[in-house]
């Protein structure tokens, strides 16, 4: 894909709108402290600080960048779900 362009070529903004920025933060802080979260939002906030994310009909559709380290290289990580975030 050129240009940052999606299928057909159309950019990806007009396909979904503009995601909304998700602070995983307060999740792990509430995780952290006993309170049982839902999967798959338990297991993203100890790896993504932040998720951008879309509503697409009933699904969640998430994508955020993981770094194990200074040493490691980042990783994109992307989630579907029907599971409403928390």
């Amino acid at each position: 894909m050129r240009g940052g362009a999606g299928r057909a070529g159309r950019p990806a903004p007009a396909r979904w709108g503009e995601p909304d920025l998700m602070s995983l933060w307060s999740l792990l802080d509430r995780g952290v402290a006993g309170e049982e979260l839902p999967e798959p939002w338990s297991g993203l906030c100890g790896h993504v600080p932040d998720l951008m994310l879309w509503r697409v009909d009933a699904r969640w559709i998430g994508l955020g960048v993981a770094r194990w380290g200074e040493e490691s290289p980042f990783q994109l990580l992307a989630v579907v779900t029907e599971v409403d975030p928390p």
